[in-house]
């Protein structure tokens, strides 16, 4: 097997496609880096600045230049003794009409033969969206938007479809007839049965008609003929233009929308009010992104058709070793990874990016390891002042360190993440739990809100991202399961039958006669909370807690727990000595594209705990003198957000002054209160309060350079950011010398 030595991300999109990245290969290889580790190459959305969005997974991403660019990089690659490490992407694809797999899906629903490529569910608990999928895409509700005229039926080169802004939305073949054949009749008795043009038209309403459900070579041939019918047959697209007039309604005449709306009903999709997918969608998201929907890899049909451009250019030679994102998300990691391990063959270097709680050991997987952000952590832990991480507001809290009350505003985040943004899956998993139950003398006579609440409360119990019941129940997911059912009942004594019942199944503790096919459901609601879990803690804690609850925002990282105090020389000594033995060639992180800040910001912060009285009086000045100048609307803007915003701007603090350093502070602001989820949200935003957050942000850096506030904070940053200077090397020295690959993120090294 080909090891790397060091690894160097290179984040590609059109502004930096293969071939610049191929030009950077000398620089890199004189820095002593082995290995490019590219972000994901294959076809993906239009723009998109991070290729996570797959469109097309069998082919290289053409705004990259292609597979003949990526051959050209590793060609140069390998000329130079370096390698090339890609990161892809096996969980999701985007929901994009780009797509011409989710196009189909579209078009034909469940007799397409890409919809078992993706985790529909296509009988929701919603008899509705029985046999379709739930499209959020609408800025406002269904009726005002199709009765205001934003909905139409247009022609264009997929012949008709439903138009939406930029949005072009596929009619069935079925449905394009059913349009195009609206007066028909009337225009063969004004033109004669035997008009040239009419009778093309009847043929080709026909051959629509009669397609069936799929898109096959008859439909694409009468979607051809209808477009060169249209361009050569002025009278036939006068009637087209006037048919798709009376079917698109008009604007003040809400029944004149009738057609259109039975037209929209009678399609494979159900478009809606975009903030109803956290309740209603039936398609498994990454998180809660509506425009990216998971894949089944799971299936070995889909494994092969989704990967196998993957697998051919690992086989090729073009890529040395892959990384794989989001891990947790699949449905059965283990078998994904032996299934990947045995298509690349067991010479291709393979690391995952998986988030392991403290303690958590990572699985025997046929890996080299993770991509590290354990090490990060711990890394930046070692450079912590433990006595400025626990609670202020508590007497001597700092003499162990670490903040308990972490712990509860983690809980807290879990169960408005479960119920706020996964609450279709919630209602899926709660719904099959309940027809487990009936079937267990302990579970039948438990309501379905007793088993909803003992699935949000174990869920938002969970210490690790998620278990790996497959269906074998292992030593430590049992471990983690029985903490969590504890800590589930001790947090929520009035529900301990429904939360002792959710014990037997997650524990796959089946009634003694209990046949193949009960076990069969069991473990699918296992594997399936199993995914919800892993969504849940990464939203709950990375994406919300990290947010809410702030004592050194250095430690508010991925692979961090704030809860436990930072960890001790002995004890990464310890972590270290495992990792030589049993990982040795993972990645050693120290920023990634998912990191909260970088690696310069964290030194900093780093600096201000050892600083801890001085930056606790600066921070009280710098408060007061805001809450003066922003006026009331400042007291809506409580002690963690205050003081997130405090250690940001000193922080990244410009070293030369920076005119936009106001504008992305502020930006920050919006962003960090909206991921708390407490005065404002993505969802719901709150503009008097973010108006106010915004000149609190912004006062200090947008006062005279003479006030003396601001050159306060200024020579207290100044100075923070020297003393992070040896923080960061030293972190970064530990980063390339400690087990592992150490893997710098573009433009870290500088």
């Amino acid at each position: 097997m080909r090891l790397p030595s060091a690894t160097y991300r290179l984040q590609l999109h059109a502004g930096f496609p293969l071939d610049a990245a191929r030009e950077l290969l000398p620089y890199l290889d004189s820095l002593g880096i082995t290995d490019a580790y590219l972000s994901p190459v294959l076809q993906s959305r239009a723009g998109s600045a991070h290729g996570y969005d797959v469109t097309d997974p069998t082919r290289v991403r053409d705004e990259l230049g292609g597979e003949v660019a990526l051959a050209r990089l590793a060609e140069e690659a390998h000329r130079r003794g370096m390698g090339v490490l890609l990161d892809i992407v096996p969980n999701h694809m985007a929901a994009s009409v780009e797509n011409p797999w989710w196009l189909d899906v579209l078009r034909s629903g469940p007799a397409s033969p890409y919809a078992a490529s993706f985790d529909i569910d296509w009988e929701p608990a919603r008899a509705g969206l029985a046999g379709k999928v739930l499209l959020p895409v609408l800025t406002t509700h269904y009726g005002e938007t199709l009765e205001r005229g934003e909905l139409a039926v247009v022609i264009g080169e997929d012949g008709l479809s439903v138009s939406y802004g930029d949005l072009r939305l596929p009619l069935a073949p079925r449905s394009q007839a059913s349009v195009l054949g609206w007066g028909l009749g009337r225009l063969q008795r004004a033109t004669g049965a035997a008009d040239p043009g009419v009778l093309e038209l009847a043929t080709i309403v026909d051959g629509l008609a009669g397609g069936g459900p799929r898109v096959s070579d008859d439909t694409r041939s009468a979607i051809a003929r209808l477009l060169r019918l249209v361009e050569r047959d002025a009278r036939i697209g006068r009637h087209v233009e006037s048919t798709l007039r009376r079917w698109n309604g008009r604007p003040g005449d809400p029944r004149s929308f009738d057609l259109l709306d039975r037209l929209l009903d009678g399609q494979s999709y159900r478009v809606a009010y975009w903030p109803v997918a956290d309740q209603e969608i039936n398609y498994r998201r990454f998180f809660d992104v509506n425009d990216l929907v998971a894949v089944r890899v799971e299936d070995d049909r889909v494994f092969s058709d989704y990967l196998g451009t993957i697998v051919r250019l690992v086989q090729s030679g073009l890529v040395d070793g892959l990384r794989i994102d989001h891990v947790d998300g699949l449905h059965d990691p283990a078998r994904f990874l032996e299934r990947l391990r045995s298509a690349v063959g067991p010479e291709t270097y393979i690391v995952v990016e998986k988030i392991l709680a403290p303690g958590e050991e990572l699985r025997p997987w046929p890996i080299q390891g993770t991509t590290g952000y354990e090490v990060l952590s711990a890394v930046n832990d070692l450079f912590v002042e433990r006595s400025a991480t626990g609670d202020p507001d508590t007497p001597d809290a700092g003499a162990v360190g670490g903040d308990a009350g972490f712990r509860d505003e983690l809980y807290a985040a879990k169960r408005l993440v479960v119920t706020e943004l996964f609450g279709g899956e919630l209602r899926n998993l709660a719904q099959r739990l309940g027809r487990l139950a009936e079937q267990h003398r302990h579970g039948r006579d438990l309501t379905l809100t007793e088993l909803g609440r003992a699935l949000v409360g174990v869920t938002a119990c969970l210490g690790v991202y998620r278990t790996y019941v497959d269906p074998r129940v292992e030593a430590p997911d049992r471990r983690v399961i029985e903490v969590a059912i504890a800590e589930a009942i001790r947090r929520d004594p009035d529900n301990v039958r429904a939360t002792a019942f959710m014990r037997h199944v997650l524990l796959l503790d089946l009634p003694a006669r209990s046949g193949p096919a009960q076990r069969a459901l069991w473990i699918r609601f296992v594997m399936r909370w199993q995914q919800l879990a892993s969504a849940a803690m990464a939203k709950g804690q990375e994406d919300t807690a990290f947010y809410r609850h702030v004592r050194v925002l250095s430690r508010n990282e991925v692979g961090a727990d704030p809860a436990l105090p930072p960890i001790d020389a002995p004890a990464l000594h310890e972590l270290l000595r495992s990792r030589a033995e049993r990982w040795p060639h993972a990645l050693s992180a120290s920023s990634t594209h998912d990191t909260k800040r970088g690696e310069d910001v964290r030194a900093r912060i780093d600096v201000m705990s050892e600083l801890k009285e001085e930056s606790a009086e600066r921070e009280a000045s710098w408060r007061r003198w805001c809450e003066e100048r922003v006026g009331p609307a400042a007291r809506g803007i409580g002690p963690d957000m205050a003081r997130l915003l405090f250690q940001t701007i000193v922080g990244a603090w410009p070293n030369v002054p920076d005119p936009t350093f106001g504008d992305r502070i502020a930006a920050y602001a919006v962003k960090a209160a909206r991921e708390a989820k407490r005065e404002t949200s993505w969802r719901r935003p709150n503009d008097g309060y973010e108006t106010a957050l915004v000149a609190f942000a912004r006062a200090i850096v947008d006062a005279d350079e003479t006030d003396v506030e601001r050159r306060g904070l200024a020579v207290f940053a100044e100075r923070v950011a020297a003393l992070g200077v040896r923080v960061s090397l030293a972190q970064r020295l530990l980063t390339v010398t400690l087990p592992g690959v150490p893997d710098l993120y573009q433009g870290s090294e500088l």
